[in-house]
């Protein structure tokens, strides 16, 4: 029910099929995976007992989770054993600031604006792959960090949704246009107005007041297809997208070829090009 009201879909599409597109993981799915993150927290902060039953068992026989990462129980410091120096350049030239022999740690401000400093970008990279690369045998005491430990999660949930769409026995139409959980293509989608929104769902999942789905639903229809006026050829998602000669041109400009194999070669193209296609060709999806 949240995925029409977001999207303005019809109440006959499919909650699999929205749930894929809005990037929406089952309830189910998402508490699992907050509660293992939870639960390794309290792990590593030794707080949690380990039981064959309950919800303590939820980190068993669970390969793929480290023994230990770096998360530890927070220390409250009353008095900062620090100091924070920000030295004017005239202060530079008479020495380094800080006190003689103290561990002194400097910052450029790179996170401001790293993108144009060769060395901050091969620092990241190297931190990038420092969160991915199998440990060495020599390395295997180092913990992994909790934000790969939590990354981790996250993938494998988001790995275990599009399984979960990909086997799915509904939405024929929309497994072929939308046909993996693509967070980039969702966010492109969410930031067009609420009626081209509607518009590109209602089209992507064939649930739209077209064709033998308007007549499912005692709507007015059309035999055959209200653009090329061929009788031979029935009004549908595949015709309009893929094959309607008298769309080519329109399909061209927007789609970038004339004629489409078929409705998979919808599954990389944005949602604002397939509202422009939409609009052009004058098929009302309401």
């Amino acid at each position: 029910m949240s995925g029409v009201c977001i999207t303005g879909a019809m109440n006959t599409t499919p909650g699999e099929a929205l749930d894929a597109i809005l990037n929406l993981p089952p309830i189910k799915q998402v508490s699992v995976e907050i509660s293992t993150l939870a639960a390794i927290r309290l792990r590593d902060m030794n707080l949690w007992n380990d039981h064959q039953i309950g919800h303590s068992s939820i980190l068993l026989n669970r390969v793929d989770i480290p023994r230990k990462t770096d998360s530890c129980m927070p220390v409250e410091h009353l008095n900062t054993p620090f100091h924070i120096l920000i030295p004017r350049r005239e202060e530079w030239v008479i020495g380094p600031p800080g006190k003689t022999g103290a561990l002194s740690f400097y910052t450029d401000g790179s996170k401001l604006n790293s993108q144009d400093i060769p060395g901050n970008c091969i620092a990241d990279e190297l931190a990038r792959r420092g969160t991915t690369d199998i440990l060495l045998p020599d390395k295997e005491d180092i913990s992994m960090p909790l934000a790969s430990c939590k990354l981790l999660l996250l993938n494998q949930s988001i790995t275990k949704a599009s399984t979960r769409w990909q086997n799915a026995s509904v939405g024929r139409i929309a497994r072929q246009t939308w046909p993996y959980i693509d967070k980039a293509r969702t966010t492109a989608l969410c930031r067009l107005s609420r009626n081209d929104c509607s518009m590109v769902v209602r089209s992507l999942t064939g649930h739209w007041l077209v064709g033998t789905h308007a007549l499912r639903l005692n709507a007015p229809y059309n035999d055959f297809c209200r653009s090329c006026r061929d009788e031979e050829e029935e009004e549908s998602t595949e015709h309009f997208f893929c094959f309607c000669p008298a769309l080519s041109n329109r399909r061209l400009r927007t789609l970038g070829k004339p004629f489409l194999n078929d409705l998979s070669d919808l599954s990389c193209t944005t949602p604002s090009r397939i509202a422009r296609f939409v609009k052009l060709s004058n098929w009302t999806p309401f």
